[in-house]
């Protein structure tokens, strides 16, 4: 299983004990507490209490809350749901509402979901133009911590990604290193599919 390494909080601008919920900001990159993103296989250890809650969260934020909320990363040994999202007390208070015995943190994230997805789907679709550009383009999908879309190209290289963030205009893309995926039929439970978008190369 890969762990994602998650930012400690800055500054704590609210605890609420008996919700369990802590409002702050962070990010991915920063280092501090080990979690997975929801959707992810969960631990072999998982905490049943911190997948139901996110299990009530997701599909809620996401209708409820498109414009700011980003994404969820679970921590299950420390029975600690993060939620990343735009600040937007509306959504803070629902969070409250809805989660009992777990902890919940709030933290501030760059970009929502939607605003994710649809620089996810710009990229996708310009592949064509990439790979003219000598940039291969083989996946792309939003961080749970909402700060931006890794890219996946064949190099991984630091020339994409300023080429990437120069055409885009934005600093929110990082490029990792990936090859292209193998189409191979398969299905996927619901609650696993990530979004992450794959390409699968024409024949040759």
């Amino acid at each position: 299983m890969r762990r994602v390494r998650l930012g400690s909080v800055a500054v704590v601008v609210a605890a609420v004990v008996g919700a369990g919920v802590v409002a702050g900001c962070g990010d991915e990159a920063a280092g501090g507490s080990p979690g997975i993103p929801y959707g992810s296989p969960a631990p072999s250890a998982n905490d049943p209490a911190v997948t139901a809650a996110a299990d009530v969260l997701n599909p809620l934020l996401l209708r409820d809350f498109a414009e700011s909320f980003a994404g969820l990363v679970l921590d299950h040994d420390k029975r600690v749901v993060i939620v990343y999202r735009k600040p937007d007390a509306a959504l803070d208070a629902r969070v409250r509402e809805k989660v009992k015995g777990v902890t919940v943190q709030l933290r501030d994230a760059r970009m929502s979901q939607r605003e994710m997805a649809d620089l996810r789907d710009r990229v996708i679709a310009d592949t064509g133009y990439w790979s003219e550009h000598g940039v291969s383009i083989n996946g792309a999908g939003p961080k749970p911590d909402g700060s931006g879309v890794e890219v996946m190209t064949t190099s991984g290289s630091t020339s994409d990604q300023k080429q990437l963030r120069a055409h885009y205009r934005t600093n929110a893309i990082l490029v990792t290193q990936g090859q292209p995926a193998i189409a191979v039929p398969m299905t996927i439970p619901a609650p696993l599919k990530r979004p992450i978008t794959p390409i699968t190369p024409p024949p040759r």
